[in-house]
């Protein structure tokens, strides 16, 4: 898939944060408006996104296009009782390098207390979807209505879930398990 300039990656992310919010692409013309942009230039740069496979065509329809789907979902911070997969819990999506996304999500880091584990605040999990762990896997875990990133643990009979960094305890009360930490990215 080919780079996006600047400007078609601005005109791209406004769409993606229109049908988030709407639940619809924006129309040429909101988009001229945000942009400043003329219709025609707009138009241009549709054709453009079309083109290096950002967008797809709807045909019969008045906002003739939507994304065409990149990449790993980036879920974000998840309010009280809402699930994390839920659509609207999407921040956007970051470039994949496997060849089957189904089941694989990424998850932004807040804190400190996976340090030791080369894990650090804002970097970007990359996540496979299961609920089973082997001994010392770094998991992604449902606690009440907080999703936390720890290293699984599993001790003389004990299920519990240990942070690498000594500041913080094992945690030990109950959990379920969403996902096994697959890999770590950070932009520097």
């Amino acid at each position: 898939m080919e780079e996006l300039t600047k400007k078609q990656d601005a005109v791209y992310q406004f769409i993606l944060q229109s049908i988030k919010k709407n639940g619809f692409p924006p129309t040429l013309r909101e988009i001229g408006n945000k942009f400043s942009l003329s219709l025609g230039t707009i138009q241009d740069h549709i054709s453009l996104l079309k083109a290096k496979g950002y967008l797809k065509v709807k045909p019969n329809t008045a906002r003739g296009y939507e994304p065409v789907s990149h990449g790993i979902p980036v879920y974000g911070k998840v309010a009280a009782g809402k699930p994390i997969f839920a659509i609207e819990n999407i921040e956007g999506y970051v470039q994949d390098s496997y060849k089957k996304t189904e089941g694989v999500f990424a998850l932004k880091v807040t804190g400190d207390s996976m340090i030791d584990a080369g894990i650090l605040d804002r970097d970007v999990l990359i996540v496979h979807k299961q609920e089973t762990a082997e001994d010392k896997d770094i998991v992604i875990a449902l606690l009440d209505d907080e999703v936390t990133v720890k290293r699984f643990r599993r001790k003389r009979g004990k299920i519990f879930l240990e942070a690498a960094n000594e500041k913080y305890e094992p945690i030990e009360k109950e959990f379920t398990l969403i996902g096994k930490v697959i890999e770590s990215r950070r932009k520097y």
